[in-house]
């Protein structure tokens, strides 16, 4: 089980590895001997989402190369049908720190639990780094917002360990679920209203990222009992919306 690299280098999920890019791009300056790199991307906001960078490459004398920038237009160009690409349409927007329906991190925990079959899903807020509007969405708007390829898990987790992990997500705004509610005493509770059982084991869905401790969840660490789907919460997203580009894996079959 990979750890996913969202603290530390956090690139767009295009289905392009940028970090080898880079690394291509640093190879043909030490062999070329006269080009330096000065910067191949740079940051959008706090979050740290990555983009190519205005100048790219640059000279000696601190122009930019054409040959440099003309393969990366021809790269851009070529991912400009994916990115494009319709894939839904929301009826209202969905906003990441916003109360009510429009909540996006209830509404990618209810895709992620239809695509499993599991009533309990939850996913960390951390990974949604911004808004949907209301209307067409494109790929690249999703894949912006949802930018890593974290993979979706089943699992088993006591019901002691589920109820701290909900509870400080709720205090620390830093989890968001679906299958389960907090009443105002914070009592956690499942979807019959019933509180959980500190000796019970509940199976739910959630990530990779958050199976190795991410955003300080080490509850989820102490799962049992995880298989590993190999759906994407992306493509999970994607299948809510009635996209085909968010097919469901045909090595897994949803809970029921």
């Amino acid at each position: 089980m990979r750890r996913d690299v969202d603290p530390v280098f956090p690139f767009p999920g295009w289905r392009i590895d940028w970090l080898i890019l880079c690394f291509a791009f640093w190879g043909i300056s030490v062999w070329a001997g006269s080009p330096r790199p000065i910067t191949l991307f740079h940051t959008n906001d706090w979050h740290g989402m990555v983009a190519p960078a205005p100048a790219l490459w640059m000279g000696g004398n601190g122009s930019s190369d054409p040959a440099i920038e003309a393969f990366l237009a021809s790269a851009s160009s070529a991912l400009a049908p994916l990115l494009e690409r319709q894939v839904g349409r929301l009826d209202q927007p969905l906003l990441r720190g916003e109360t009510g329906s429009g909540m996006f991190g209830p509404t990618l925990c209810a895709a992620i639990a239809a695509k499993t079959g599991i009533p309990i899903a939850v996913y960390h807020l951390g990974g949604i780094r911004g808004d949907l509007p209301a209307g067409p969405l494109r790929y690249g708007q999703v894949s912006s917002v949802l930018p890593f390829n974290h993979r979706i898990l089943v699992g088993e987790l006591s019901g002691k360990d589920l109820a701290a992990a909900i509870l400080r997500g709720r205090i620390l705004c830093g989890l968001a679920w679906t299958g389960l509610s907090v009443g105002p005493s914070g009592v956690v509770t499942d979807a019959t209203g019933r509180p959980l059982s500190p000796e019970g084991v509940y199976r739910l869905s959630f990530n990779d990222y958050l199976a190795q401790e991410g955003d300080g969840f080490a509850e989820f660490k102490r799962a049992k009992n995880i298989t590993t789907t190999e759906i994407l919460v992306r493509d999970a997203f994607l299948s809510s919306l009635g996209s085909r580009m968010g097919d469901p894996n045909p090595a897994w079959v949803p809970e029921r």
